[in-house]
């Protein structure tokens, strides 16, 4: 795909328009308002009860609101959204079923609609009588049907089950029947409701084929609703993304189906949705600059764990330090513990001991573990297996709640003597902004104490108390929040002098935020590494990163 121009942005709607010739569909200005009872009646005696006493109330519920776009003859048109955002209701508006609450849909020529899975079809009925039955709801003669009967079956595949109840049927072989019936004349729009991502992956591809053929040998116009943005892109060329009512954007079908992918079901403001927004327009321009790009990932958070830190050599590798692999909290109190011991951090099951968990503990060997057991998580079975793998068994410190156990390890830090001096002081304001100085915290063996439920307890005030007055501690402040391959990862930056990010990429403000520090440091870095699968880090993910450090773009380093 070229590089494409930035849609003019209105507030937090992207919008584009085109010239036209021979509009097909002309959608003006619609909203769709629907009311919700605020009340339950359930009779029709209580429902004529709270009409003469005006106490049926009604809640307005707005499921498109003044949407507009218009599609040429031969489009294929995709439209895209989340759950719940108008998707359908703009197809029943434009197949006709629904009349819009406000503004105007022109519609030219006859529409063939797929768009409830299962709608005019009767159940109780065999496959033959609802052929029948359907053909004549979309407007089919009966002799019509006859004469396409059999091309009908053929497509649908289901000759062996013709005279059985439609109940007995699956959902992908109804919707077999309703796309073979829909579509065995040439209309002039067809009109297509997820009904392609029903079914096994063979009719889906004969149903593509299907609407490829209408495409190229007729001239069909398609509009189809769907959660793939690669059946999107793959078949279309127009989109629309409709959000929560409202249209986001409309466009090129890459183009919609990327600022998609990067922004729907994201949250942030709308400077930062801006800035994303024309940095996907950006991308194709970017080039590799020579960077080594790696990711790491196997199949759970354990083996990722071992893998990276395989990768770390430690000075002390007499002990290490046994943290729940589910509580991101205990786990950011380990890394600070790991830190001042100068050993690794390592994370294992409640119930068992994984195979990655295992593979670190044997190549470590280490001759004690300190094992962090909030509400004792991690069963005492899998204490007395680490105690047997160990030399000198294990130090569990315990606690009813992560706060309580941050505050023992920190004790016993000073019992050891392992602080030389309490260490200068920070605080966050929870655990998503203590994973970003996860490798300063073990670098420096800072301790992490914890609050609880944003209170300081007093065993945290008897520790801030104990700090001499012309010193302060480092203090991490936080609450629990996932991320858990974070701590490895940390330890394996600080280990080999790395730079270290760890934010969340559904959190646009965050990812933008990112993409300028990364300006700020291009020239230096040769070498970036991912940690975890395509669900940290999409494609599209990994793209902006990369363009943040090898583009010459000064808009990626803000202003002082």
């Amino acid at each position: 795909m070229g590089k494409q121009s930035v849609p003019q942005l209105l507030g937090n709607d992207l919008t584009e328009c085109f010239g036209v010739s021979e509009d097909m569909v002309s959608v003006d200005h619609v909203s769709m308002v629907f009311n919700m009872a605020s009340q339950q009646l359930n009779n029709l005696k209580e429902y004529f009860i709270a009409i003469a006493k005006r106490e049926l109330m009604f809640k307005e519920f707005k499921a498109l609101d003044d949407v507009s776009f218009k599609v040429r003859k031969g489009d294929v048109y995709g439209i895209l959204g989340t759950n719940g955002s108008g998707k359908s209701t703009m197809l029943k508006i434009i197949a006709g079923v629904l009349e819009p609450s406000e503004g105007t849909v022109r519609v030219k020529g006859n529409i063939a609609p797929l768009i409830e899975l299962g709608a005019g079809f009767d159940h109780e009925l065999t496959a033959r009588e609802n052929i029948y039955l359907n053909g004549s709801l979309l407007g089919y003669s009966h002799a019509f049907i006859e004469q396409h009967f059999d091309q009908i079956v053929d497509f649908a595949e289901i000759g062996d089950f013709l005279d059985i109840p439609l109940k007995n049927y699956s959902s992908g072989m109804v919707a077999r029947i309703a796309f073979a019936i829909a579509t065995i004349i040439v209309p002039d729009i067809l009109i297509v409701d997820e009904v392609l991502s029903v079914g096994d992956f063979m009719f889906q591809q004969k149903c593509e084929n299907r609407i490829q053929e209408l495409i190229d040998e007729h001239g069909v116009t398609v509009l189809i609703v769907s959660h793939s943005t690669d059946q999107i892109e793959r078949l279309c060329n127009k989109a629309i993304w409709i959000e929560k009512g409202h249209m986001r954007m409309v466009g090129e079908a890459a183009a919609v189906c990327r600022a998609y992918r990067a922004l729907a079901g994201h949250k942030g403001s709308p400077e930062a949705e801006r800035e994303m927004f024309s940095l996907l327009m950006e991308l194709d321009d970017a080039d590799e600059g020579g960077l080594k790009e790696e990711r790491i990932v196997a199949e759970d958070r354990y083996a990722t764990e071992a893998l990276l830190l395989e990768r770390c050599e430690f000075e002390n590798d007499d002990t290490a330090i046994i943290v729940p692999g589910d509580d991101l909290a205990c786990q950011t109190v380990g890394v600070g513990l790991a830190g001042a011991f100068k050993c690794p951090v390592i994370k294992t099951r409640h119930d068992n001991i994984e195979s990655g968990t295992r593979v670190l503990l044997e190549r470590f060997a280490p001759c004690k573990a300190i094992v962090l057991n909030t509400e004792a998580k991690i069963e005492s079975r899998v204490i007395s297996e680490i105690e047997e793998i160990t030399q000198n068994g294990c130090d569990v410190i315990e606690g009813e709640s992560n706060d309580i156990v941050a505050a023992k390890a920190y004790k016993m830090l000073c019992q050891r003597g392992v602080l030389a001096e309490p260490p200068f002081a920070c605080s966050t304001d929870g655990i998503r902004k203590a994973l970003g100085i996860l490798p300063q915290i073990y670098l420096t063996g800072t301790p992490v104490l914890l609050e609880k439920d944003g209170e300081i307890s007093g065993e945290l005030n008897e520790i801030i108390g104990s700090i001499p007055s012309d010193k302060t501690a480092r203090i991490v402040f936080s609450s629990p929040n996932p991320g858990f391959d974070s701590g490895a990862a940390a330890v394996m930056a600080s280990s080999v002098d790395a730079g270290f990010f760890c934010f969340d990429h559904n959190d646009l403000d965050e990812f933008i935020w990112v993409i300028h520090e990364l300006g700020k440091i291009r020239e230096r870095v040769r070498e970036i590494v991912f940690v975890g699968g395509e669900a940290s880090f999409s494609s599209l993910d990994k793209a902006l990163i990369r363009r943040a450090l090898v583009a010459d773009d000064p808009s990626l380093v803000p202003s002082e």
